[in-house]
């Protein structure tokens, strides 16, 4: 990880996401994706910059509208099924 870098990552670390400011107004975010703990088999990393301010904001607000959508679907699919 990168100095001043702000970071999050799942618990066994298969995704990872990193943001650093550049003091200039940008943010750059790396979403990194691998196989599992060890990262042996393969690691997707995606870099990918956005200005700090609106930019940022709306990705944000379209990121919570993703995983809550997908955690109103994943309530609907227990609802409908059971629980596993």
């Amino acid at each position: 990880m990168r100095e001043g870098a702000r970071h999050w990552q799942s618990l066994e670390s298969q995704l990872r996401i990193e943001a650093v400011h550049d003091g200039r107004g940008h943010v750059t975010l790396l979403f990194r994706l691998r196989d599992g703990p060890c990262g042996d088999s393969w690691d997707l990393a995606v870099p990918f910059t956005v200005e700090a301010g609106a930019e940022m904001l709306a990705l944000v607000g379209t990121i919570e509208t993703f995983f809550n959508i997908r955690k109103s679907l994943r309530r609907s699919v227990d609802v409908a099924h059971g629980p596993h």
